[in-house]
């Protein structure tokens, strides 16, 4: 029994980073732009099957990985430029930005498919396993807790020492003062875009080299990225971190020892459940009381 917990847990605590990759990514793009980026799932997929046709094609590994991020920022600028940026603009409903954003996952997908097919793609770096303490491991797990973390690191510490996450929160809260702070509002959206699109595309190509992807693998994550950014309403990455990394403890749990098939259902419904309770979700911004 203890082998089997230990277990879970490790695979939680991978699963769980990549998890937070598409959280980071999906929450500062939500919190910037005010737009519930379901396209997420699209760049996530995209991103995968890129750096599989990329090494399928004889690139190495970290030029195909470059090229992903290259592709995937191209496109999601032109996403920003050509609809949500003009949507923000007309200050359009914002069920209408989701719809146009689900339209744009769809196109995405279905493009990918259409070319490439919908079969299961995988880039394994190495078929490695070994063991410690019954814990059984491989070696493409150890490539995606440490490039994860590495990348969460990364990210953190750069917006901390370059002062970008107070012009995120600042942007977040209330763009037009923002602006009259001097922030340049259109630059940040843009920025954020591009970062959280290159978490996604990171968290898509960690999943490639393990279980591997099909059209709609991005979906679920994505999913389970927006209940995680409805839980932590602020922009801060430990908290989102842990966050993931919990919710990934319990659904592989659930998994393990009742049915795949229950671990999305019930993630929503206790989602469902603290959204009822608690609107403004588990973590959010202390705000001053008059």
């Amino acid at each position: 029994m203890l082998e089997i917990i230990l277990q879970i847990v490790f695979n939680s605590i991978v699963s769980g980073i990549i998890l937070s990759l598409m959280v980071i990514g999906f929450n500062y793009i939500f919190s910037v732009t005010k737009v519930f980026h379901l396209a997420h799932a699209g760049i996530f997929t995209l991103g995968a099957y890129t750096f599989w046709q990329l090494t399928d094609l004889g690139l190495h590994w970290i030029l195909a990985s470059t090229v992903s991020l290259s592709i995937a920022s191209i496109i999601i600028l032109f996403i920003e430029k050509a609809v949500y940026s003009p949507m923000t603009k007309k200050k359009t409903d914002s069920s209408v930005t989701l719809i146009a954003s689900m339209g744009i996952y769809v196109i995405i997908v279905n493009t990918i498919a259409m070319f490439f097919g919908s079969e299961n793609k995988i880039v394994s770096l190495s078929g490695d396993t070994f063991n410690i303490i019954d814990v059984i491991i491989s070696t493409n797990q150890i490539i995606q807790l440490l490039v994860g973390i590495i990348i969460i690191v990364i990210f953190y510490l750069g917006i901390k020492l370059t002062k970008l996450d107070l012009s995120l929160k600042a942007i977040a809260n209330n763009d037009i003062l923002g602006e009259v702070y001097g922030i340049n509002s259109k630059r940040i959206r843009s920025l954020v875009m591009i970062i959280g699109s290159a978490f996604a595309v990171i968290a898509g190509i960690l999943t490639t080299i393990e279980i591997g992807v099909e059209p709609h693998s991005g979906m679920n994550i994505t999913l389970s990225a927006a209940a995680v950014a409805i839980l932590v309403t602020r922009l801060d990455v430990k908290y989102l971190t842990l966050i993931s990394i919990l919710l990934a403890l319990f659904q592989n749990t659930v998994e393990w020892f009742l049915n795949a098939q229950w671990k999305e259902g019930l993630t929503f419904l206790i989602l469902l459940l603290i959204i009822l309770y608690k609107t403004e979700g588990l973590v959010s911004y202390k705000l001053r009381k008059n």
